[in-house]
């Protein structure tokens, strides 16, 4: 993982080459008390104005991974561009470390019809 530098401003867009000599245009929105994030690679746009989860990959889909990027912040607060650079950072994450962050379907729960209740609730 590599720290990936953002400014505590509200809307920014940045390049930033990863170690494979790809090129990754990042925009960053203030959006009400969230934050949106584009991302384009190599000039093909990935996503645009996805809203960011702390701790969680920013491009959501496998397919579109050619490594990602994670914002960590401390104990997992909404993000916010005002703590960008001291609680809060954005990580690059190359495709071999990727993994890491995957859940493995065997570890998440089987859902079946026995896990509904009659009133509704899980």
């Amino acid at each position: 993982m590599q720290t990936v530098p953002i400014q505590a401003v509200p809307s920014q867009t940045f390049t930033y080459i990863d170690p494979a000599n790809n090129t990754w245009n990042i925009g960053i929105r203030n959006v009400g008390s969230q934050l949106a994030f584009s991302v384009t690679l190599n000039g093909v746009i990935l996503i645009q104005n996805c809203c960011a989860v702390a701790g969680y990959r920013i491009i959501p889909y496998d397919y579109l991974e050619n490594g990602n990027f994670v914002l960590i912040t401390q104990a997992f607060q909404l993000p916010d561009y005002t703590q960008f650079g001291t609680s809060q950072t954005l990580v690059f994450i190359e495709e071999s470390e990727i993994e890491a962050f995957r859940a493995p379907l065997s570890s998440l729960p089987l859902i079946t019809v026995d896990s509904f209740d009659p009133n509704g609730a899980l």
